[in-house]
């Protein structure tokens, strides 16, 4: 079985993120530590959210 991590669920799902007021930073981008999208939290504040390589 395939394991979808948070940043895949957050892009596919990225619409009612929007909807909700989610601010993205970003474009998702890949680093050497994962996939990384950047967001902001509810006090403004910058946070990474990141998905692991398998």
């Amino acid at each position: 079985m395939s394991r979808i991590g948070a940043v895949s669920l957050l892009v596919r799902d990225r619409t009612p993120w929007l909807i909700a007021g989610v601010t993205f930073g970003e474009a998702p981008r890949s680093e050497s530590c994962g996939r990384v999208v950047l967001f902001e939290d509810l006090y403004g504040k910058a946070r990474d959210l990141i998905e692991p390589e398998h």
